[in-house]
């Protein structure tokens, strides 16, 4: 096998050669994803006097979660308490 045909084939058609148990995500090489305090990772701490305070911690989210498993790139516009609206 040719590995560099098969790395640069113009005529690839990476549907076609999914394999069983791995996700479909892979077929990309970027993925971006937009979102409130779900997509950014947001995480809650609590201080001394018990307010909260509210962190968006990227590598934590889903879409970052699914980027490494793929080995993607991912791009993050989501903010944590972001609505519809905005």
């Amino acid at each position: 096998m040719d590995w560099k045909k098969e790395l640069f084939n113009e005529k690839e058609k990476p549907l076609d050669k999914l394999v069983d148990g791995y996700s479909h995500t892979s077929v990309f090489r970027r993925i971006a994803f937009v979102g409130d305090s779900l997509s950014s990772g947001e995480f809650e701490t609590r201080d001394e006097n018990n307010k909260p305070g509210y962190h968006d911690l990227y590598e934590y989210s889903w879409g970052q979660y699914i980027a490494r498993k793929n080995g993607l790139k991912a791009y993050n516009f989501s903010r944590g308490g972001m609505t519809a609206k905005e």
